[in-house]
């Protein structure tokens, strides 16, 4: 079992929005968190596909709600899509992030983005190279409840066809973070 990337675990927007609402969407959120739990399955599912789907029924929800912080959770929520396919738009094919988690540095110990401000901290990543030798470049990239990117923290990886590999970064949690995506992006060419 994979671990959805935080940006697009939705659960805490979603279970926000179910709360708040005027309107029965019980059944709705129930499929799309069907939906996300499909992606944390390494089974080949179309993560884009799926996405699609996810973000198409939380326009549906938003348009029909009537209450206003309902409203404002499920367009978060899409806000959250928009960021995770934004950050992984330039992404290596070949190298794919499996799971990634931030701990507090030199421990082992999970925390929440949102939980740290300007503290030391260790992303680890775990990747696999679907596709031939190659190089690349792993990135932690930490954004603001805008979707602005607040810092971003790299190192190189090297893996061979069909091999798997973990990659830890040191750094430090921006201010005002509250997610954080891992991808891949190929090395810079020289020049």
């Amino acid at each position: 079992m994979v671990r959805l990337p935080g940006i697009i675990d939705l659960r805490d927007d979603l279970a926000s929005a179910q709360q708040a609402s005027d309107n029965d969407v019980d059944e709705e959120i129930a499929d799309v968190l069907a939906k996300l739990d499909r992606l944390s399955r390494p089974d080949g599912a179309d993560s884009m596909g799926v996405l699609d789907d996810v973000e198409n029924t939380l326009l549906r929800l938003q348009e029909r709600e009537t209450d206003a912080d309902a409203g404002r959770r499920f367009e978060a929520a899409r806000n959250r899509i928009q960021i995770f396919r934004d950050a992984t738009a330039d992404s290596d094919d070949d190298l794919v992030v499996i799971e990634s988690r931030v701990t507090e540095r030199d421990t082992d110990s999970e925390v929440r983005i949102t939980d740290v401000d300007e503290e030391p901290v260790t992303v680890h990543a775990t990747l696999a190279n679907v596709g031939d030798a190659t190089e690349g470049v792993v990135e932690a990239v930490f954004y603001g409840a805008d979707g602005d990117v607040l810092h971003t923290a790299s190192t190189p990886i090297e893996l061979h066809a069909g091999d798997e590999g973990t990659v830890t970064l040191s750094t430090t949690a921006p201010v005002d973070a509250d997610y954080s995506a891992v991808v891949t992006r190929t090395p810079p060419t020289e020049q």
